[in-house]
């Protein structure tokens, strides 16, 4: 319908142009000029129709781009507050006893207790999680999922209109990649798993444990596998707040949108 508009109007202004010539070259001619000025001044009047009727239309396409744009964004927040709900859980699980899981689950809070890792290699307790299931694992497989449904959504859908989003989630998947430490902490898990079953008394639940001062990186020593892993969800966490008032933000923005209808 537009491109037929933007074809009628360059005709019509082509005609136009035609008719002041023909102005030009007989408008001495009484009635010959008056019937080219009348003429001119219907195509004129077609010429702004056809002007207002493409950016009305122009306008309403626009709208229902930004109303397909927000029915984006709101499919995708769906599933990133799921995933988000669930790292907060498998967070939980590593960072409280056995007791404690079987308490209403609370969020993780930045800057929690290094000491809290201790129960990295806990069981979950929670059914739905299955039999045997290490808390440790099923945080890394959701972060996983996360993460995504993150980069099909950069794939998938447009961010005209929240380029925000889009340069955050970038962020957010790079550095947590560059923080993912998950075959580190396997790879403890595994190896000290021969020793016998997880007790205090395993050397990175220890090295936790015994933990004192300012978190530092030491040379060669197992103790940094879970100081990147402590960093890595504090960071995570932090970023979760910034995705929380960045949809608030779009969703205000977007209200005013006319509701299509």
């Amino acid at each position: 319908m537009r491109k037929t508009l933007f074809v009628l109007g360059c005709l019509f202004a082509l005609l136009l142009l035609l008719l002041l010539f023909a102005d030009y070259q007989w408008g001495t001619n009484p009635w010959l000029g008056d019937y080219i000025r009348g003429t001119a001044t219907s195509v004129i009047g077609t010429i702004l129709t056809v002007f207002i009727v493409e950016r009305l239309l122009s306008r309403e396409d626009e709208r229902e781009e930004k109303r397909e744009a927000m029915a984006q964004i709101d499919r995708l927040d769906v599933l990133l507050r799921m995933y988000i709900l669930n790292y907060h859980k498998y967070a939980y699980l590593m960072t409280c006893s056995y007791e404690d899981q079987c308490k209403e689950i609370s969020f993780v809070q930045q800057n929690f207790d290094f000491k809290r890792l201790t129960n990295v290699f806990n069981l979950s307790l929670h059914m739905q999680d299955g039999i045997g299931s290490r808390a440790y694992k099923l945080f890394f497989e959701n972060l996983e999922r996360l993460l995504n449904v993150m980069r099909d959504s950069m794939l998938n859908i447009d961010f005209k209109y929240f380029p925000e989003l889009s340069q955050f989630m970038i962020q957010f998947i790079k550095k947590s990649e560059a923080m993912n430490c998950h075959k580190a902490v396997d790879g403890d898990y595994q190896s000290f798993l021969s020793s016998g079953p997880v007790t205090d008394k395993w050397l990175p639940v220890q090295l936790i444990k015994d933990y004192e001062g300012p978190l530092e990186y030491k040379p060669h020593n197992t103790i940094n596998i879970y100081i990147l892993l402590y960093q890595m969800i504090n960071f995570q966490i932090g970023e979760f707040d910034k995705y929380f008032k960045l949809i608030q933000d779009f969703d205000d923005r977007m209200s005013r949108v006319p509701k299509k209808g």
